[in-house]
């Protein structure tokens, strides 16, 4: 069954794979980080550790993700999206990330509810 974590996986090879060709096609990144999140990475220092994006990268997506803007060459990028909320993490230190209702039905709406993770 297909789970966000091997699709995640899958576009990061993808990702990869592009920048070392250095190909100018659409950077996977932002959907990737969300399918992360979908499968249960919720610290950004997680999320860079199995991307391999850098932090910044990663804090500009969640930004993005989450509806917040973001200072890019001293202008603020506006984000349309509402997909991720950002609250503080109970068990470690810094934000813990989940998805809003819209998240979810978004990701529900492309794979199936897994009943049991262990067979995923």
């Amino acid at each position: 069954m297909t789970t966000p974590a091997k699709v995640a996986g899958l576009m990061a090879g993808l990702r990869q794979a592009a920048k070392t060709a250095r190909a100018q096609a659409m950077h996977p990144a932002v959907p990737e980080v969300l399918l992360w999140i979908a499968a249960g990475v919720d610290h950004r220092q997680d999320i860079t550790k199995v991307s391999g994006l850098s932090d910044r990268e990663v804090r500009r997506i969640c930004h993005t993700l989450s509806g917040k803007g973001y200072r890019q060459g001293g202008r603020i990028v506006d984000s349309a999206f509402d997909l991720v909320a950002v609250r503080r993490h109970p068990h470690r230190r810094g934000d813990q990330l989940v998805l809003t209702a819209a998240g979810q039905s978004l990701i529900s709406s492309t794979f199936a509810p897994t009943e049991d993770a262990s067979c995923a």
